[in-house]
């Protein structure tokens, strides 16, 4: 007969199963719960006034503006079709019940697609950091809760050279082919500074310049010089300061061409290096410099020394038996001829002072006499301007021609504006000086003197032009 043994507790696994159901019960109670209370933050932004709902842009199709709610942004997609980068027909917003715009009034009159910037005056936009508001944005309130949505320009796809794809030939004085009407597509977004990127293929050289920030048409125009260029093999590509790049690069072949003299970047001074620049001045094309005093018409002929890598300047060594005084200088090319001659001077010392322009004076190449008049002044730009900055003082003397014993000394009012130019510089913030009543209506040579800040006397070289006081 079998045996059968009772307990008095349920079997232990129908527990354990009562348990389980429990808690589960329990969790998806809770999860319930916590899903109920929680709003997606689409619809929770969506559905919190004060909020911009709609606008409508003047030449911008309606599928080319969204909104972001969650991000507070006006997302608009500059069609490459746009004939203006200023907006001025009205942009009209639509907001929830009892909304209003801050600042603006309704349609917002003004949109710069340059700057990304709305404005109430169209023809005086009011640009940031001209003011607290951030015209980037158009802020909206209901009166008791503001929203800011800030505008946001996309370009229809990515940024490429809207020309055929071939080699443009070009040489380093500027003739050849040029970039003038090179366009590129798809420029226009929220950034609008950016570069143009010469890339050597063969040496890895990087040589860059900035474009214009603002174009129309959702194109630029760079016509950025390729002077001061290393000949050779470019990769050309267009890189905006939020990192988008042409999606191809343009290859131009750049050769050399007829070296131009521009003049000399520093005082020259006798015994010493002179630096000389232009551009396509490259290794080996030039024979030589030669310089012709232009009233005492004593020649020398200098050769150079060093030429730099891009072109942009050569030096030359001036003899120690160089002569003081005005010089033409003048490039010597391997075919023997010369370039157009520029006026150079040659001084002792660096710290030499030395005239410079003055104001209403015409300092002619003929050396035709110039006439000055008492009772000025007359405003110049005296160098070296930083030693005479911190002079004793520094004063014009003229010396009779037909009695160079006999001078006549004035000093040289020098102002505020002379040791730290303003923006924008006029004139009157130079130095000046007033020929003095009592000095003789006569011919006479001028020339500066100053004394320095160690308390000796810098003499400057009398000019070449006679002076017919008056």
């Amino acid at each position: 007969m079998p045996h059968y043994f009772y307990t008095r507790h349920r079997p232990i696994f129908s527990t354990l199963a009562l348990l389980t159901a429990l808690f589960s019960s329990l969790i998806n109670t809770s999860c319930r719960r916590k899903a109920a209370d929680s709003i997606d933050p689409v619809v929770q932004a969506d559905t919190l006034a004060p909020k911009i709902t709609n606008m409508a842009i003047p030449g911008i199709p309606p599928e080319n503006i969204k909104i972001d709610q969650v991000k507070r942004q006006l997302i608009v997609t500059v069609p490459a079709s746009l004939t203006s980068l200023v907006i001025t027909g009205g942009i009209w917003v639509q907001m929830t019940s009892g909304t209003r715009l801050n600042r603006f009034r309704m349609p917002v009159p003004w949109l710069s697609l340059c700057d990304g910037t709305f404005s109430n005056n169209s023809f005086e936009p009011v640009l940031p950091g001209k003011d607290p508001y951030d015209y980037h944005t158009l802020e909206v309130t209901d009166g008791e809760r503001t929203k800011s949505y800030r505008l946001q320009l996309k370009p229809p796809g990515e940024m490429y050279f809207d020309t055929p794809n071939r080699t443009y030939l070009m040489k380093s004085d500027g003739t050849g082919e040029t970039f003038k009407n090179l366009r590129v597509a798809n420029y226009m977004d929220t950034s609008k500074s950016a570069k143009i990127v010469y890339n050597n293929i063969f040496t890895g050289e990087e040589t860059v310049f900035d474009v214009p920030p603002c174009t129309i048409e959702g194109y630029m125009f760079p016509s950025s010089s390729v002077r001061n260029m290393t000949p050779g093999y470019y990769a050309i590509s267009i890189l905006k300061s939020n990192g988008r790049k042409t999606a191809r690069s343009l290859a131009m072949m750049l050769t050399p061409g007829k070296p131009n003299f521009e003049g000399f970047l520093h005082p020259l001074n006798e015994g010493f290096y002179a630096s000389v620049k232009g551009n396509s001045l490259y290794d080996g094309s030039l024979a030589g410099l030669d310089l012709e005093g232009v009233r005492n018409k004593v020649q020398y002929k200098l050769k150079i020394n060093e030429y730099s890598r891009n072109g942009a300047s050569m030096t030359v060594e001036l003899p120690r038996t160089i002569m003081t005084g005005t010089y033409n200088a003048r490039l010597v090319y391997k075919d023997g001829t010369r370039s157009d001659p520029k006026r150079s001077y040659i001084h002792k010392t660096s710290i030499q002072p030395q005239v410079g322009s003055i104001q209403g004076v015409f300092l002619p190449d003929s050396y035709a006499d110039v006439r000055l008049r008492k009772g000025g002044p007359y405003y110049f730009l005296p160098q070296p301007r930083s030693e005479i900055a911190r002079s004793y003082g520094l004063w014009v003397v003229l010396r009779p021609l037909i009695n160079e014993t006999q001078t006549y000394r004035f000093p040289v009012l020098i102002t505020s504006g002379y040791v730290y130019i303003p923006s924008p510089v006029q004139w009157k913030d130079f130095a000046s000086f007033t020929i003095p009543e009592t000095v003789p209506n006569d011919k006479y040579q001028l020339r500066l003197e100053y004394r320095d800040a160690s308390g000796s006397w810098q003499i400057g070289e009398w000019l070449d032009w006679h002076f017919v006081v008056e």
